[in-house]
Formats: structure tokens, sequence, C-alpha cells
């Protein structure tokens, strides 16, 4: 259930920089209170159900975008409770982009042939005889996932690769770029290695070489930090991120969101008394030091 942010809890404050909560979180405030010492420790469990009931509050500082999920209530909170989180929002794009990636190759392989790219010019190299013999009889496997090639007695020349691994045309010049020779003649070494290991069938198996090189495609062209984000816009992308089976983290396993603090927990700390300096008490200086 999506939400518009103009029907939340008032936590704007905390995330400005001028007013509110915040500027006690610099003044060493919280470790002289119970209340903001449970801030700093409290443990939060995310998972994926979170995501179906998200309210997206809208960009923070050009980088992250900041949402409150609907969570279990922390000790001595209530049900309402909801929990102040931040998402990467490169992070979030390029999980989105990198799944996408996956499904749309898994999906071509299942119904039928994944798309091939052909090389500009075949990129050759020699294999042991088992090898070899591998790749003649399960030459309709290696078609499949896009990789055709010629075996020339000992050697291999490989003619086309998945079409996923073509990058996208670059701007300055509009052409594609070249696959790297090394990276082909790597995915075709471990298609080998996964066939031999699973007897000449190794399913849906997606080969280590070709989910690093998605991963880096999938950052490539992902949101950058400092891209600026509309509402709808950031509405969106949580709204993709839900359906992402990995979705609290980037396309390189690192974290991508990172969680605050309870709803509830605002207001423990709003009823501690706050220790800012007495400056009415300052006295006026005197001697060399005053003013002239």
């Amino acid at each position: 259930m999506w939400r518009s942010h103009q029907s939340r809890l008032d936590v704007d404050g905390v995330l400005s920089s001028g007013q509110g909560f915040a500027v006690d979180l610099g003044a060493g405030a919280l470790q002289k209170t119970a209340a903001r010492k449970q801030l700093l420790s409290q443990a939060y469990r995310l998972n994926t159900c979170m995501l179906q009931d998200v309210e997206v509050i809208g960009q923070v500082d050009v980088k992250f975008i900041a949402c409150l999920l609907r969570t279990e209530a922390p000790p001595g909170g209530s049900s309402a409770d909801r929990l102040l989180v931040l998402f990467d929002q490169h992070a979030v794009h390029e999980r989105i982009r990198l799944e996408q990636f996956i499904a749309d190759f898994q999906t071509d392989i299942a119904t039928g042939r994944a798309q091939a790219h052909v090389l500009p010019s075949p990129v050759k190299f020699c294999l042991k005889a088992d090898d070899v013999r591998l790749l003649i009889d399960c030459r309709g496997h290696f078609e499949k996932m896009g990789v055709c090639y010629r075996v020339e007695g000992s050697c291999v020349s490989v003619t086309s690769v998945p079409a996923i691994l073509r990058e996208a045309p670059s701007s300055d010049h509009g052409t594609q770029n070249a696959v790297k020779g090394n990276v082909v003649e790597e995915l075709t070494r471990e298609l080998l290695h996964l066939l031999r290991a699973a007897h000449g069938c190794c399913g849906s198996v997606l080969p280590s070489t070709l989910s690093r090189l998605l991963a880096s495609k999938a950052c490539h062209g992902a949101i950058r930090f400092g891209d600026a984000l509309r509402s709808e816009e950031c509405e969106r992308l949580l709204a993709q991120l839900s359906g992402c089976r990995l979705p609290f983290q980037c396309a390189h396993c690192r974290p991508s969101v990172v969680p605050l603090f309870h709803t509830s927990q605002i207001r423990d700390c709003a009823r501690v008394p706050s220790s800012r300096p007495k400056l009415h008490k300052l006295k006026p200086r005197s001697g060399r030091y005053a003013r002239s």
C-alpha cells in the first residue's frame, strides 16, 4: 500500500539540519539519557514484507530516499510505530536493474534461446581434449546460452556471446563497446566446468562470470549520487524494489539501507530535557579581551 507523504507523522524536523532533535545528536545528549542510549543500541530486522507497506517521505541530500516502514514495535512502543530508514538511491536502482537483467536472460533461456551478440572478430583459445569433446557434445546447451563457436582441432573460436553482455552505446561515438576476449574465454571455461560438475546439465545456474558482468552493467547505468529525484520517482523506485528478491543489498552484495529509529523513539527523546548551553548566563568579557 503506497501513501502520499502528505499524511504522515511529523518527522521532517528529524531530517532538518537546523532544528529539532537532529541538533541534539551532535551535542552528546544521547549518551546522557537511557532513552537516547536505547536509540543507538536498538537492533532492527528488515524483511521484504515491509516494502509492501512503505511510506516514501522523499529525497535527502540528493543521495538517499527517506521512508517509513511498518515493523515490529520496539519495547514499550505501540503497534502503529514506524521505522525511519534511508535507502541509498544508487544501490536501489542498481539492484532493480540487476534483477531485471537476470530475469530477462533466464526468460530467454526458458523460452528457447538467449539473444546472441556476434563478435566483430572471433575469440580464439586452446582447450584440453576433454573440454573440446564436451564442447562438441554440448553445443546445443552453449547455443541456448547465446555462445556459438567453431572447433578447430584443440582450439575453439567463439563467434558470439549472450547479447546482454554487450555494453550500452557510447554517448560520445554511438558505437558498441566490444566484449573483451578474456571475458569470452572465462565464460566459456566456466560453462564447461558447470556442465562437467552437473554431468552435462547445469539447469538454470547463472555462471559467476556472467553475474559479475551483469552487476557491473547494472552499476554503470544506475542513478548516481547527486541525481535529483521527484517524489513520484522515489515512489516508483521503491515500488520496483519491493518486487526484488534481495531488496536490501546492492548488486555487489553491500547493504543498501540504513535503519535510523522508530518514530516512537522520537517522542521518547523529545520528553527528555535538553542540555543545551545557557548562553544567556554568559557574562560580558572584561580586560584586554573586551570589545573596544
